[in-house]
């Protein structure tokens, strides 16, 4: 029997932020996997310690990355593939980015939005244009080689 690799799973869009805020935010700093929105723990709170109470807030949804600028905060949802999801995602999280504590000494900054993908889609840019998003592609070396995987497994017949 011949015998089967298992790919590895990577974190591709955590990758691809990295590389993306790297060169063009290298004065600025950068927060990935930022929870958002209010921490509403259900139980008492009484005697914890502070990291304790944000342990409580593991729920929350969480933007890929925000770059704080002096006069902006741009959150960053990123997706190799153009995926018309990230638009209702990025909406949400820039509603959430005011309740959320460990923002709030930015908080007198407008949030913007930006959707970072390394494939173009068109129609998907021109609907996230209209909800006032920023779209930028970005594409590095290994975004090819990442592509030629996932394309081949999808082409094989369901098992």
């Amino acid at each position: 029997m011949p015998e089967q690799r298992l790919s590895k799973w990577q974190p591709r869009e955590e990758q691809l932020i990295s590389e993306f805020c790297a060169q063009q935010f290298p004065d600025c700093p950068v927060r990935t996997r930022v929870r958002l929105g209010p921490i509403n723990p259900s139980m008492d709170i009484s005697g914890l310690s502070d990291n304790e109470i944000k342990l409580l807030g593991t729920w929350r949804r969480w933007a890929d990355a925000v770059v704080i600028k002096p006069d902006q905060l741009i959150v960053i949802e990123a997706s190799i593939r153009p995926l018309i999801g990230k638009i209702s995602q990025l909406e949400y999280y820039l509603r959430l980015v005011g309740a959320t504590p460990e923002l709030a000494e930015f908080a007198g900054r407008p949030a913007t939005g930006l959707l970072l993908f390394s494939m173009q889609d068109p129609v998907l840019e021109q609907l996230a244009r209209e909800k006032g998003f920023s779209v930028r592609y970005f594409r590095p070396s290994w975004v090819d080689e990442y592509l030629a995987t996932i394309f081949s497994r999808e082409g094989r017949p369901v098992r």
